[in-house]
């Protein structure tokens, strides 16, 4: 492996984009710091700041896990949250540039609560049935390219979902995609991929709608 080293001067984030981009990295890893909750609500964490800016994968890792995973290999079962979005399908191209790196692949989609309020119980179980297709589907096309992979749905808040079906499934990383958004945005109305990167006690491989 050939590792190159920099020592750079001045605001965390875009130093990082600045060698990213001079080096053309492939992936930007990096660990959450702490913030009290004032800096936290006004500034957002640096990690938030990195993913609404890069056009680049981060891969990030927790400051602290309370119940001391450290996520020593954590491409060995990993779970892909998928929304059937842009940032999706960049996911699954992630997906299946990894053959061989992960033993088992968990795919969940998460049916959120705002998609079923509202709906009769015919309708939600076509959503259901619509929904179930799709991850069989995508499961059949990594399954062809010799993944081993396993589809799961959800219903609920997409967040807790996610962390549910990681814990359940005993997932070594998370991997999400996500869309650019301003900070008052992602404040107002939420990102589950900030969140997550910013929560989860697990390493979040965050993929960006846009890849360069």
């Amino acid at each position: 492996m050939e590792v190159g080293a920099h020592i750079a001067i001045g605001n965390t984030v875009p130093k990082i984009l600045s060698v990213a981009e001079y080096e053309g990295v492939d992936l930007i890893v990096t660990a959450r710091r702490r913030r009290g909750k004032l800096e936290e609500l006004y500034a957002g964490s640096e990690t938030s700041d990195l993913l609404r800016r890069t056009v680049r994968p981060v891969l990030i890792y927790n400051y602290l896990s309370q119940s001391g995973k450290v996520g020593e290999n954590p491409f060995e079962r990993i779970l892909l949250a998928l929304d059937w979005s842009l940032s999706s399908e960049r996911v699954l191209d992630y997906a299946l540039a990894l053959e061989g790196a992960a033993k088992r692949v968990e795919i969940i989609h998460v049916l959120s609560e705002k998609e079923i309020a509202g709906l009769s119980k015919m309708e939600a179980h076509k959503l259901e049935r619509e929904s179930k297709k799709r991850l069989d589907d995508v499961s059949d096309m990594l399954a062809r390219e010799g993944i081993d992979v396993r589809p799961h749905l959800y219903i609920g808040n997409i967040e807790q979902q996610i962390e549910k079906g990681a814990s359940e499934h005993r997932a070594t990383m998370v991997v999400l995609g996500t869309k650019r958004r301003s900070i008052w945005k992602e404040k107002w109305s939420g990102s589950v991929s900030h969140a997550l990167a910013n929560k989860s006690e697990l390493p979040v491989l965050v993929i960006p709608a846009e890849i360069k």
